[in-house]
């Protein structure tokens, strides 16, 4: 029998951090071959190897867009993963797909360290679980980081298809001399195998690698002729998951629970706005894809038509004929059969028949699944002041890390991307015809007689006044002043010269004594101020003039288009 005499309550022993499930023969397992390959590597880098493939994930998803996307959307989804820029860093994986109207709908999200396979396999297998394996699927990835080894893992028996934007750099990067981008995307958009047929002769004709490299990659992951027809989706690239990230915008720089947070709002009034908005249509077709079944009728309306039946009809486009069965949504092109929307050929056909056109619109794309895809409901989330307390450790936020470098905000653009062009603007009024200035500004305006102007890099005679310089003449750039003790100054440039400032609309000549000195008032140069940092005036008679800065060796409190400088000589 024992007895405690005295307890000492202050331990400052270290925690431990064994790990069971981390034991030697697992690390002998999963690491055995690269030891023997590289003796070299240290505990440290094994450690760090553990935390980037076995990290802490979380997976953000809902019950709602669950029971939603099962009951309403297609069976189309689209993964891809971005970089989150807050002070965390990681990465983001979403699964996003389309509604009734071609707009996103987003399935689940994961936030995970590193993009590679271990990651994209646990987020689609969870993506697995939670939507359930009941339905054929078709999946648009970019074929990157481990994500093609993931889906061969979770979902062996789904279509897959590769992005072609992301097919088309990685060409472009091999083959960049070459152009074959508009012959690919035909390629690509070819929804009848004879169509593709030709637009692969059109690539071959442009560059014979290129050709030969689109040749070993099987059609069936990039042109809609060899696309599965099930999941009515003529989607050629991975743009509905781009559109999510730009969706996200700004939010990708917050706190990764303010981010969610911010997620999880947003999709609960997306659903709820959405829901409204689709109960007050007044047709059983969505917008977007009304749309684009009149875009179809006006390009299909000159196409000549013949009736066989009361389904079958021939219709002749441009020199080729096409068979169209309106009873079984059928059409020689295949697109549509690929998309669920009459095509160019079906629509006149259609028209001519004088039938409903929702008719011939697949039920995935009518406004019942519409509402079927947001008929769920996201539940509030009280204050978490009332929250019960969880069992288990605390999870603490991962350490921050400065990385080398300015910060990187944007994105990096692909090799052929075209810069986005920004409109200039040059101020003008209509009255003079000048630009540079507007009514308020305008010398000629007899409104700005009396007034006293805030530009004075404008007004020439009282921009010098203000210095107290004796102003002698006003003259034309073209002019030639034969004083030797004049000195020529420009408003509109930094260097001084003595026949004057080629493309200047004034010169003011300022007699100044010999030996004396005077403040001047430099104004901007565009969107750059002038500094007197490395200036030089030039007299008139070839000495140079040397301008500093005031006292203080910077430019003082004035307004920001004004700096003082002085003259010495």
């Amino acid at each position: 029998m024992f007895m405690v005499k005295r307890h000492n309550d202050l331990h400052t022993c270290v925690r431990l951090l064994k790990n069971p499930e981390c034991t030697a023969e697992f690390i002998a397992w999963r690491f055995g071959n690269a030891i023997i390959d590289h003796p070299e590597i240290n505990v440290n880098f094994i450690q760090s190897e553990l935390r980037r493939m076995y990290g802490i994930k979380f997976v953000l998803s809902f019950p709602a867009v669950r029971d939603g996307f099962n009951s309403g959307c297609r069976p189309f989804i689209g993964i891809d993963g971005c970089h989150l820029k807050g002070p965390y860093k990681g990465i983001l994986l979403s699964a996003v797909a389309l509604d009734a109207n071609n707009s996103i709908f987003p399935l689940d999200v994961c936030i995970c360290g590193v993009e590679n396979t271990v990651t994209w396999t646990w987020f689609l297998g969870h993506l697995k679980t939670f939507i359930g394996d009941t339905r054929q699927l078709t999946i648009m990835c970019d074929r990157q980081k481990g994500i093609q080894n993931a889906l061969a893992l979770e979902f062996p028996n789904a279509h897959v298809r590769y992005c072609g934007r992301h097919i088309l750099s990685n060409l472009k990067a091999k083959h960049p001399l070459s152009d074959f981008k508009a012959q690919f995307w035909a390629a690509a958009r070819a929804s009848s195998k004879r169509s593709f047929e030709e637009a692969m002769e059109d690539v071959k004709k442009a560059d014979v690698a290129v050709y030969e490299t689109l040749r070993k990659l099987p059609a069936k992951y990039w042109s809609q002729h060899a696309f599965d027809n099930q999941c009515k989706t003529d989607h050629v690239t991975n743009n509905m998951t781009e559109s999510f990230n730009a969706w996200l915008g700004v939010q990708r720089n917050l706190p990764i629970l303010t981010m969610l947070e911010w997620m999880r709002k947003k999709i609960m009034k997306r659903m709820v706005n959405r829901r409204q908005r689709a109960q007050a249509w007044e047709t059983a077709i969505p917008g977007r894809i009304y749309a684009k079944m009149m875009k179809n009728l006006q390009i299909g309306s000159a196409n000549p038509v013949c009736r066989a039946s009361e389904w079958l009809y021939e219709v002749d486009d441009r020199g080729r004929t096409y068979i169209v069965d309106l009873e079984h949504h059928v059409c020689d092109c295949g697109y549509w059969q690929l998309s669920g929307i009459p095509c160019v050929h079906a629509m006149p056909c259609i028209l001519h028949a004088k039938k409903d056109n929702s008719q011939f619109i697949h039920g995935w794309l009518k406004q019942d699944s519409y509402l079927a895809t947001y008929s769920g409901l996201i539940h509030p989330i009280p204050d978490k002041t009332s929250w019960p307390i969880a069992d288990g450790d605390d999870i603490l936020p991962p350490l921050l890390r400065r990385p080398p470098g300015r910060p990187k905000k944007n994105r990096r653009r692909e090799t052929d991307e075209v810069p986005v062009e920004r409109r200039r603007y040059r101020m003008q009024w209509k009255h003079c015809k000048e630009f540079g200035h507007n009514k308020r500004g305008c010398p000629v305006n007899p409104q700005n007689a009396n007034k006293r102007t805030r530009h004075y890099k404008n007004n020439l005679k009282s921009y010098v006044s203000r210095i107290g310089a004796e102003l002698t003449s006003v003259q034309g750039s073209d002019s030639h002043s034969q004083s030797h003790e004049n000195i020529q100054v420009s408003k509109k440039r930094k260097m001084v010269s003595e026949a004057g400032i080629s493309g200047a609309r004034e010169v003011v000549n300022m007699h100044i004594t010999e030996g004396g000195s005077t403040a001047v008032w430099l104004g901007m140069q565009g969107k750059k101020m002038v500094t007197a940092t490395g200036m030089m005036l030039k007299r008139n008679d070839g000495v140079k003039i040397g301008i500093k800065k005031n006292d203080k060796g910077k430019a003082p409190a004035f307004p920001p288009w004004r700096v003082r400088a002085y003259i010495h000589f």
